[in-house]
């Protein structure tokens, strides 16, 4: 999981978060996770076995109902 520590009450939106946002240990974790997604998006591309399991994992999700299909989201 991936977030920025931000003072007491400065979520997402807010001023605290801005400043938070704008440190270099937020650049640098936020550089980590980007790397880390673009890597898993490589493998997902260059790897059958891995693709394969990540299909079947999204596909069992989806039947159990954990989230709504593309499909069934109002536009």
């Amino acid at each position: 999981m991936y977030s920025i520590p931000t003072r007491p009450d400065g979520g997402n939106h807010t001023l605290d978060f801005t400043y938070s946002a704008q440190t270099k240990p937020a650049h640098e974790d936020g550089m980590n996770v980007t790397k880390a997604l673009a890597l898993t998006g490589l493998r997902v591309l260059t790897d059958d076995a891995f693709f394969a399991e990540v299909k079947a994992a999204f596909e069992a999700d989806e039947e159990i109902g954990n989230r709504p299909h593309a499909r069934d989201v109002e536009q």
